[in-house]
């Protein structure tokens, strides 16, 4: 497969409550990712849902006995001409806030397959958080292994202007004791500030920035 595909676009909305909004031309015209991601639909497993030229897949929590609807829920579009390079990893995991796929190196041209999770982390205090981010990071350690790991979604998570790096990262220190403390492949971190305006932290993202740390990952917001 050709490199063309190094371009791909991939968009995440929480849409609050799809409702008719299938029926509203100005938002489906604002579908335009070749995967879109649409997080909080309100909706069971979704199979009404359809966009042209496109394949669905949907995930939903069960609905509560008293409940007047559903809550949460997510729905990826993919490009029918893309379909067949993703895998929907059903198996990764049992939590109906987390959806992963795979979406293959040799069909993109990318050099590592990208495991790509869709996903929204409920608020710190809602009946609904499951220590998600704990979860999270066990998926994470099974994918990064073998691939590259991309998280898109709603995290709730404000992180202020922390880092999501370790400051001053060296491996110096193998320089002492006469014996490496770190392992030959150990890379260290690059600084690369973030431009953020929010200066405000929460508990989850204080929990998000521990997990940056530790799985190496980084924010994309207030950086592109």
């Amino acid at each position: 497969m050709s490199n063309c595909y190094k371009n791909l676009s991939i968009s995440s909305w929480n849409v609050h409550g799809l409702g008719d909004k299938l029926k509203d031309e100005l938002f489906i015209e604002n579908l335009k990712g070749d995967i879109n991601i649409l997080l909080e639909t309100w909706k069971g497993e979704s199979k009404e849902f359809k966009l042209e030229g496109h394949c669905i897949i949907s995930k939903s929590r069960k609905k509560r006995k008293k409940a007047r609807r559903y809550s949460g829920g997510i729905i990826v579009t993919i490009k029918k001409s893309y379909f067949k390079g993703i895998t929907y990893l059903k198996e990764a995991t049992t939590s109906p806030n987390r959806l992963w796929l795979k979406l293959n190196k040799n069909f993109f041209g990318f050099v590592h397959d990208i495991y790509l999770c869709a996903l929204y982390i409920p608020p710190f205090l809602s009946s609904h958080y499951d220590n998600d981010l704990d979860f999270l990071e066990n998926e994470i350690s099974s994918f990064s292994m073998n691939g590259q790991i991309v998280l898109i979604g709603d995290l709730n998570s404000r992180t202020g202007q922390r880092a999501d790096y370790i400051v001053n990262d060296s491996d110096h220190i193998n320089n002492f004791d006469g014996f490496d403390l770190l392992p030959e492949n150990y890379i260290t971190d690059s600084e690369i500030k973030r431009n953020n305006q929010d200066t405000s932290v929460n508990t989850v993202g204080t929990k998000l920035l521990y997990l940056c740390l530790s799985s190496r990952l980084r924010l994309l917001n207030g950086r592109f």
